[in-house]
């Protein structure tokens, strides 16, 4: 028990801020649908694709390193193939990140530094975000950070032991995601630059433990060799040319484009640099090498990418460099550090904390805010109104596999471009059936003057719906005989009766279903042969007649089962 009371005054600290970090990574964790991104992870990590064929598939669409998509493929296997279960892996990665970036604040600097670090990781917009994303970012930070946490516990201290961890953990950057190569690269240069300042009569033997660390690396990578290959070969149109202001906004994402914040993080990180050169302690050997690590770690990270883009192809987006930005989180934990009064470095931690809060949580409303493609809502809209099973043409139509397959619609998913679908429709007459167009992730819904003049003369919008980046239309031909495609020409309102044989004007014993009599009312039945429901549910009338003053209307089959469905004031749709 007493073992138990020092461990946790020693550590109520770190318990505080992860439980906070828990906190703000599950709440609202499932409120987003999956996006473009998230879907591809979800669909290689499906559960019913024998591993085997894991890299066959992540070839074909996502060629990323294994290791992330794995991890969810065994999680789906354990609690379920969810959205819900793949956000929970995200979250827990967060978590560990939080907790790794104390282990290394605490390593190069102390236990407050530490502290710090984790409490403003905890906090970061950026990196809750990535916590409740199903992608690899998250994993990538937190391989990076105890890639780094090993590193400088093996300069420190130059054991095989101390090898063969940081090998490990550096092998796992890489194997996650391959912009892990850029941080290992900075790795790479800080062993240089120690092993030229390294005591001749050891060199070799630190020659020989980084030779450990490295052959560990490749080891791990060798599977992903296939995939790294096809990456270097794969054009990404999507990126924007590499400027200036492109390298700003990594920065400025880091702190959810507040300039405020931004502002607030610099004045601390050139804060620690003045009290360094004022009290002269740069020249100490424990601090030049934590300012080598943090600033090579940014620095070279961050250069190779740049150059890349300017001489081959842009590659330049904010999340691939969530890499530095636990370098950026223990700099800006340096400058807080750094200021000797209790009271007033208290007071820049609160000012942070809360101006971070301020931004994040109330003035942007992150955790209230739709800013992913509204994959879900659109999918779920059509499985629940498409009855007839109508086919769904997307560009998408891969992506949408994964959300109609859950729902276990059996709505045939078909690909297209809209303009091309409906081209082919005015070029084959007999192909015009009706059909549901799901457009999303920047696909507006926009037709030629030709197509869209065609759909009006040829086509009924029979449903419709527009979300954040999604849209959904279906179309139905406008025919002479409607009931082909169970299109209501008009509706009806049962009578508000309630009794002991009557709900709503359903009837609770018999196939009659309740109307108040009006001589339109009846005009309209009589050129009606069936009865849609709320539910769409179709039923057949068997006849009308007259009761006082009722129409009585018999069906084919007892309503009573659909009568929330039918019951006042629900609007009935009359087929012809």
């Amino acid at each position: 028990m007493n073992k138990f009371k020092n461990w946790f005054e020693s550590n109520y600290g770190i318990i505080l801020i992860l439980l906070l970090a828990s906190i703000l990574r599950l709440y609202h964790i499932d409120y987003q649908s999956v996006w473009l991104d998230e879907i591809c992870s979800i669909m290689e990590a499906n559960p019913n694709i024998a591993w085997l064929d894991l890299e066959a598939t992540i070839l074909v669409s996502d060629p990323h390193p294994p290791l992330y998509f794995a991890m969810l493929k065994i999680m789906f296997q354990l609690f379920g193939y969810t959205t819900f279960v793949a956000r929970i892996l995200s979250a827990i990665i967060g978590i560990l990140g939080v907790l790794s970036i104390y282990l290394l604040g605490k390593e190069i600097v102390n236990k407050r530094v530490g502290l710090i670090a984790a409490l403003l990781l905890a906090i970061n917009y950026f990196h809750i975000y990535y916590s409740q994303e199903v992608r690899m970012y998250g994993l990538l930070l937190l391989f990076t950070v105890l890639s780094y946490y090993r590193l400088v516990i093996f300069l420190k201290n130059t054991t095989y032991r101390n090898a063969v961890w940081y090998g490990l953990f550096a092998g796992l950057m890489i194997f996650t995601q391959f912009f892990g190569l850029f941080v290992l690269a900075s790795q790479l240069v800080i062993l240089l630059v120690v092993f030229l300042r390294w005591d001749k009569s050891d060199k070799l033997q630190f020659l020989y433990k980084s030779f450990v660390s490295g052959a560990l690396m490749v080891l791990i990578f060798l599977p992903a060799i296939n995939i790294f290959i096809a990456t270097t070969k794969k054009k990404y149109a999507v990126f924007q040319p590499t400027t200036i202001d492109t390298i700003k906004q990594i920065f400025k994402d880091f702190v959810e484009k507040s300039d405020a914040l931004l502002l607030m993080a610099i004045a601390l990180i050139l804060s620690y640099f003045f009290f360094l050169i004022k009290d002269k302690t740069y020249r100490d050997k424990k601090k030049s090498l934590i300012i080598k690590v943090l600033l090579f770690w940014i620095f070279i990270t961050l250069l190779i990418p740049i150059i890349r883009s300017y001489l081959v192809t842009p590659m330049i987006v904010s999340r691939y460099f969530i890499t530095i930005l636990p370098a950026f989180i223990i700099l800006v934990a340096m400058g807080i550090d750094s200021v000797k009064n209790k009271i007033f470095r208290a007071s820049v931690v609160m000012i942070f904390v809360a101006t971070t809060f301020y931004v994040s949580i109330f003035n942007n409303d992150y955790y209230n805010t739709i800013s992913k493609t509204q994959f879900r809502e659109i999918s779920e809209y059509v499985v629940k109104e498409n009855n007839e099973k109508d086919p769904v043409i997307s560009n998408l139509s891969w992506y949408l596999i994964y959300l109609f397959d859950r729902n276990e619609s059996n709505i045939p998913i078909v690909y297209g471009e809209f303009e091309d679908y409906v081209q082919n429709i005015m070029n084959n007459p007999e192909a015009i059936e009706p059909f549901w167009y799901f457009g999303a992730f920047g696909n507006p819904l926009k037709l030629s003057e030709k197509s869209n003049a065609f759909l009006k003369e040829n086509f009924a919008i029979v449903h419709s719906l527009d979300k954040f980046d999604s849209w959904t239309r279906h179309y139905v031909p406008k025919v002479e005989n409607p009931k082909e495609y169970n299109i209501p020409f008009d509706n009806i309102v049962l009578c508000n009766l309630n009794d002991e044989n009557w709900f709503g004007g359903v009837s609770t014993n018999n196939t009659i279903l309740l109307v108040d009599f009006s001589t339109k009312n009846m005009e309209k039945l009589k050129e009606a042969t069936r009865l849609q429901a709320k539910n769409g549910k179709s039923f057949k009338i068997v006849k009308i007649e007259q009761s006082g003053s009722f129409i009585h209307i018999y069906i084919d089959r007892k309503p009573i089962a659909h009568k929330d469905s039918f019951k006042f004031p629900n609007s009935i749709g009359l087929i012809k």
